[in-house]
């Protein structure tokens, strides 16, 4: 199956999820995994969404896609804005956005809609629990949570998710058989920049 294809089915099962409101366990940490890719991501340019409010490195063009997601009984309904980038069939790279429509989040909230949206993206590569993860708060007032994951699949997925006032940014790095290296991690989410 093609990368961006993946990204495709990962994003609204995991808003499925974000939108039931449905808590869960926290994941158990497991082993480390071997590192070892070549995106050759270091001569990017940043791209600029004005509607997302936000910049980034992405290493190509990405495509861009918007749909709303019915939230149905007990849940909320959102719009998801998704920016994907897929060269070839070993790697990926998105940034999703989605604006959800009911009120405010204490930050105790907002951390169980990354944990919901975390169980949702794991769920959909049949994903247990994530080797590795880590609250990444992006400044005061949001909640953040980064992640790395491995499929028996050898899909290996890094991610990095904020809640920002109404909105959950999905900053996420997906690569066959191994991760991708630390310095390819901070030339894609380490660029990712809220607008003011």
């Amino acid at each position: 199956m093609k990368m961006s294809k993946k990204f495709w089915a990962l994003v609204p099962l995991a808003l499925l999820v974000l939108t039931a409101c449905g808590s869960s366990a926290p994941a158990e940490n497991s082993a480390e995994s071997s590192v070892k890719t070549d995106l050759k991501t270091t001569t990017v340019e940043p791209f600029v969404s004005k509607e997302g409010n936000f910049s980034i490195n992405f290493p190509g063009k990405p495509e861009i896609s918007s749909d709303k997601i019915d939230g149905g009984e007990g849940g909320f309904d959102a719009t998801m804005t998704s920016y994907s980038y897929a060269p070839d069939d070993t790697f990926a790279f998105l940034v999703a956005y989605t604006d959800i429509t009911v009120g405010k989040f204490s930050k105790e909230e907002s951390r169980n809609i990354l944990k919901d949206e975390q169980i949702g993206a794991l769920e959909s590569f049949g994903i247990k629990a994530p080797e590795e993860e880590k609250e990444m708060d992006y400044d005061a007032n949001s909640a953040g949570l980064r992640y790395k994951a491995k499929g028996e699949d050898g899909t290996h997925l890094v991610a990095q998710t904020y809640f920002i006032g109404n909105r959950l940014y999905q900053i996420e790095m997906l690569t066959m058989d191994a991760y991708p290296t630390d310095e390819e991690i901070k030339n894609f989410t380490g660029t990712f920049k809220v607008l003011k």
